[in-house]
């Protein structure tokens, strides 16, 4: 069977991340797999070299031509592979595959609905896409349920699944707050930082590290300074070993405004690293955090709750050991091979003789 994964590049981001991984792990178990890659040009995930990586995106034109361009792409790119399914992580870029006879389509919605494509035109041919669709994948139930029962009737809602061999938190760790994730506007780092400038009044002896790089990273940094935190708050970068760093800090936290499910979250919870995480309105975060019991969830955009919930945690070892311990469980609930057996299932329901 010949499975084609549509992502927007192999290079970044937790949905191009389990796109390759998706692809590795059919390879593994005998598909012919294409991997799409349709607005980046850019490998840095390791994807198996049994996947056939193609680039379908365009240059010069203006954005409308270019996208319709990429739009047609694809749909060359299956027919004339002879794709029997496709499973895409992108949304207009669908607009065409309905073209092709006989072609089973799985897409996946992997952010907030209420941001992405949810005005005029763009909101009319994401529902008509999904629409379109044979199997939608969510990743909360809240997401599920932005859409119609039309759309709803044919969804399943898989998680992110855990991957390699993660370590386990040292409660001897150091006095380090620790936060994740590409420095933009959705992350609200800001709120995290104005939490911690009140937090580390009642706790000096604490630093917030901060890993990632985005287009923020100047306005955070002044924002560090102005509050006199440039010693004790650092913008770490990206790094290779985060999951080590994640299992040495006291508490992680994530301050995001929106998204669909942080894979960081979900990495911290399996390490079991104490987690205070805002109560997105996609659900992601109180899918997996029951509030009290292996995290917080905290209000968007509330630095005073926040700064309430991480000097609770900071003073507290006994409760830190009763999250630890009880967020470990997600890692059976997401294991990848749960999760990525899930997925196939979807592929052969389809493809059924």
């Amino acid at each position: 069977m010949k499975v084609c994964i549509v992502a927007n590049c192999a290079s970044r981001g937790g949905a191009e991340r389990v796109a390759v991984l998706l692809a590795n792990y059919l390879c593994d178990k005998g598909y012919d797999v294409i991997y799409a890659a349709i607005l980046l040009d850019e490998i840095k995930y390791d994807i198996d070299p049994r996947v056939k990586y193609i680039f379908c995106g365009v240059e010069g034109g203006n954005k409308f031509t270019r996208s319709i361009k990429r739009y047609s792409n694809l749909l060359e790119l299956v027919k004339r592979n002879n794709v029997d399914t496709v499973v895409s992580f992108m949304t207009l870029e669908n607009l065409f595959l309905p073209l092709k006879k006989d072609l089973y389509k799985i897409y996946s919605m992997r952010s907030d609905p209420e941001r992405t494509f949810n005005t005029g035109i763009k909101k009319i041919l994401r529902d008509y896409i999904y629409s379109s669709s044979d199997i939608m994948v969510f990743q909360t139930q809240g997401t599920k349920k932005y859409f119609s029962k039309r759309i709803q009737e044919k969804s399943v809602v898989l998680g992110n699944p855990i991957i390699g061999d993660l370590p386990y938190w040292n409660e001897n760790c150091s006095k380090v707050i620790l936060a994740a994730g590409r420095l933009t506007d959705a992350k609200d780092f800001p709120m995290l930082i104005n939490a911690f400038s009140m937090f580390a009044k009642k706790k000096p002896g604490y630093r917030l590290l901060i890993y990632g790089e985005g287009e923020l990273r100047g306005q955070l940094q002044s924002l560090i300074d102005s509050n006199g935190l440039t010693e004790s708050v650092i913008l770490a970068g990206n790094v290779n070993d985060i999951h080590k760093r994640m299992a040495e800090a006291e508490i992680y936290v994530s301050s995001s405004k929106y998204e669909g499910i942080s894979n960081s979250m979900i990495e911290a919870l399996a390490i079991g690293v104490p987690t205070i995480c805002t109560d997105v309105a996609s659900g992601g975060a109180r899918e997996y955090i029951r509030n009290g019991e292996n995290g917080y969830l905290v209000k968007v955009g509330d630095a005073t709750e926040l700064y309430t919930q991480m000097m609770i945690l900071a003073e507290n070892i006994e409760l830190r050991r009763k999250f630890s311990v009880s967020s470990r469980k997600i890692r059976q609930e997401l294991s990848a091979d749960k999760i990525f057996g899930e997925w196939e299932r979807l592929i052969c329901n389809g493809n059924k003789e």
